[in-house]
């Protein structure tokens, strides 16, 4: 009997260091927008999940350019 996953299904891979670290540096960089924008205490208060799509948008949007401005400074 051969170990595939039934047609329809997906077989969970486990995360490996280099993923766990990059979730994590995710993590610390929507955590360091969230606060740049001063909403910090507002996800303290009610999670991530009791943000406003508007608030949100604008955390990813601070997590882009940060990372685009960060990539440029180490060309």
């Amino acid at each position: 009997m051969t170990s595939q996953s039934q047609p329809g299904t997906l077989e969970k891979k486990s995360a490996s260091k280099t993923n766990k670290s990059q979730r994590e540096n995710l993590t610390m960089l929507k955590m360091e927008a969230a606060e740049l924008l001063g909403l910090m205490e507002k996800v303290r208060q009610v999670g991530w999940g009791g943000l406003t799509a508007k608030e949100t948008g604008s955390i990813g949007g601070l997590m882009n350019r940060i990372q685009r401005e960060r990539s440029q400074n180490t060309k």
